[in-house]
């Protein structure tokens, strides 16, 4: 009965972690990855949180290898309802598959630093309720990285910190269709080709190239006392678009969490994350910034 009990207790843990298991789509990868594959030519790939008989990035990087310019494409990881682990490498011609002893195929476990240590870039959607920690122990290891991340991430003391500071950017991902185990139809908004599908809210986050920002924002509005509310809880103006962002203002303002999108840091300054209130009602999450020039 108690050996019963633990292998329920096993598969149920297996199965609330794989809760946090969302396989980017192929066509997903495709598409994103062109908008940066400037960045990848004759370097080292290292998918450090992928089952490589799952993963559509492995797909994808073993297909386009030599159109991509690779070097060499590394993929460790761990299937969380068998509890396989898995290293796979290509060199354009030949893939090699290995089985470490003692590996938890967990992208902290010292057999996987050891290959991180060799890579140029680690491009992955890690699991959003290990991202934070995810972020730092790339950071930890000064690595370049393109990696999947909830928009909400953004938000993170750690991560808000290193992109108000020019050290990260967060760009817009042109879609949120993740495919899910069954573990968690009940979450599912889709059903195709007999494949579910969650979707989800998220963006890339990436230390890759130099980073100017984007265009400088048009703005046309002057700024009117009578015209924009100040907060309840912070000394600074409510700007529900960026449209109505004023052009003179010199103060600080609450701008939509959006703004992250559309900044460019020649223009403006990122200060904090904030949760204000105004006229007694909590609004959602606001940017708070400042003109450059202010």
């Amino acid at each position: 009965m108690q050996k019963t009990k633990a292998n329920s207790t096993k598969l149920n843990r297996a199965k609330k972690q794989a809760n946090d298991e969302y396989y980017t789509g192929y066509d997903f990868v495709d598409k994103e990855i062109s908008r940066f594959k400037k960045h990848l030519e004759n370097k080292i790939i290292y998918l450090n949180c992928d089952d490589p008989t799952i993963s559509n990035f492995y797909k994808f990087f073993k297909d386009k290898f030599k159109e991509l310019k690779l070097k060499h494409l590394i993929c460790t990881g761990l299937n969380l309802i068998t509890n396989l682990t898995f290293h796979y490498e290509f060199d354009g011609e030949v893939e090699s598959k290995y089985t470490p002893e003692n590996y938890s195929g967990k992208y902290d476990d010292p057999y996987s630093i050891e290959l991180l240590k060799k890579a140029d870039i680690v491009i992955t959607n890690p699991p959003f309720s290990m991202f934070r920690h995810y972020y730092d122990f790339l950071k930890k290891y000064e690595k370049k990285f393109l990696i999947i991340g909830l928009n909400l991430a953004a938000q993170y003391e750690n991560v808000f910190d290193d992109i108000k500071n020019s050290r990260t950017r967060v760009i817009a991902a042109s879609n949120t269709d993740f495919a899910i185990p069954k573990a968690i139809e009940n979450k599912v908004y889709k059903y195709l080709n007999g494949q579910l599908y969650a979707t989800v809210n998220v963006d890339w986050y990436t230390n890759l190239g130099d980073y100017d920002g984007n265009p400088f924002l048009n703005l046309w509005l002057t700024y009117t006392p009578s015209l924009y509310s100040k907060y309840d809880t912070h000394d600074a103006i409510e700007c529900k678009h960026l449209s109505s962002i004023p052009k003179d203002y010199q103060g600080l303002m609450g701008v939509p969490i959006t703004f992250m999108y559309k900044w460019n840091p020649k223009q403006f300054t990122l200060i904090d994350v904030i949760r204000p209130k105004l006229n007694g009602h909590s609004l959602f999450t606001r940017l708070l910034i400042k003109h450059r020039n202010g």
